[in-house]
């Protein structure tokens, strides 16, 4: 059997277009087995007193490997946490962070100098910001306007270099309003 022939602009576009497909299947297998030829590692680690049947999780890394999470206890209480690249696991609690079940200390991000910030829960399970240096110190905090009941507050969810924060807060039977906090 022949090849069909094809001439004139029907024939070029039907050219640009296998051309263009080809190009994309190539574009795609390449995307599909380059992750595959590079070596990956993963390192498990646990919180200490972090329940069995617990959530545990690592939530940002900064450029030096330090890691911010958290994770729950036993009861159901969640506690920040952050590990050096070392290894070393410190648990932290902010000031106010309440002890029920679902209440606790709630970690968001990390900065390249090891200030975490996130939010805490305290014990009528409304929601507070806070700010922890490398050094362990907490500062806490509310966005102006936010609400103090169950489920509002301020949710904190990145920092920067500058120790800008930013996230949202929710006020009493109002909207989310999103927030920049400077110092």
């Amino acid at each position: 059997m022949q090849p069909v022939k094809t001439a004139g602009l029907a024939g070029s576009v039907h050219k640009t277009f296998l051309k263009f497909g080809a190009l994309c299947l190539g574009l795609s297998l390449g995307f599909l087995f380059s992750g595959l030829a590079v070596a990956q590692t993963f390192t498990e680690f646990e919180a200490p007193g972090a329940g069995a049947a617990a959530f545990q999780g690592a939530i940002s890394i900064n450029t030096l490997g330090v890691i911010a999470g958290e994770y729950y206890d036993s009861t159901g209480v969640s506690h920040g946490f952050v590990r050096t690249a070392a290894g070393d696991i410190t648990s932290f609690e902010a000031s106010g962070a309440g002890t029920a079940s679902g209440q606790g200390t709630f970690s968001g991000a990390i900065n390249t100098a090891g200030t975490i910030a996130g939010n805490y829960s305290d014990s009528k399970s409304a929601h507070h910001g806070f700010v922890r240096t490398a050094a362990g110190a907490i500062t806490t905090f509310d966005a102006p306007g936010s609400g103090t009941t169950k489920g509002t507050g301020t949710f904190v969810y990145g920092i920067n270099s500058a120790e800008k924060t930013v996230g949202l807060y929710f006020e009493s039977g109002g909207p989310f309003h999103a927030f920049l906090r400077t110092e």
